[in-house]
């Protein structure tokens, strides 16, 4: 194959810096952040550890990784969009294993009301539903029918119906 070479063939990019290692950059450039980190430097908080220079936020009996503003909604992207859209709860809740924001479930509800892949597949076509009359239940063989019925039908050029 003499004609076959470097430029024809399609390139695979592989991005050595993960998604940690970007929200730790932007961590360390978030102003609000960055103040907190100060903070935490001089005294405890109730809700905040420092470790290693970057802000964890105390959850139940784990530290999550405090995202920065500029990288909310890359992360829930991740955890609603490349998890195949799921709802509100399993985005919350993924999200809640590494990482936290202020606002997110709010932040989160927001973005999946606004998601157009999602909003496509949950809108309700067609007319509404109408409301069945609940009839008692009597227990004589044939003391009730119920029948269905539909129509008038359109009757077509063949005399159809």
């Amino acid at each position: 194959m003499a004609h076959v070479d470097c430029l024809s063939r399609s390139i695979m990019t592989i991005s050595l810096i993960t998604i940690e290692d970007k929200i730790m950059y932007k961590q360390l450039a978030d102003p609000k952040i960055k103040e907190l980190a100060e903070d935490l430097e001089t005294r405890d908080h109730k809700y905040f550890v420092l470790i290693e220079g970057l802000v964890f936020r105390k959850y139940q009996d784990k530290y999550l990784f405090v995202i920065p503003e500029n990288m909310v909604y890359s992360v829930i992207r991740i955890y609603h969009d490349d998890m195949e859209h799921v709802g509100i709860d399993k985005t919350v809740y993924g999200i809640l294993g590494h990482y936290w924001f202020p606002c997110l479930k709010l932040r989160v509800k927001q973005y999946i009301e606004n998601c157009v892949k999602c909003l496509s597949y949950s809108l309700v076509r067609g007319k509404p539903e109408g409301e069945m009359e609940i009839f008692e239940k009597i227990a004589i063989p044939f003391h009730t029918l119920h029948i269905d019925y539909f129509g008038p039908l359109e009757t077509t050029k063949d005399h159809y119906k």
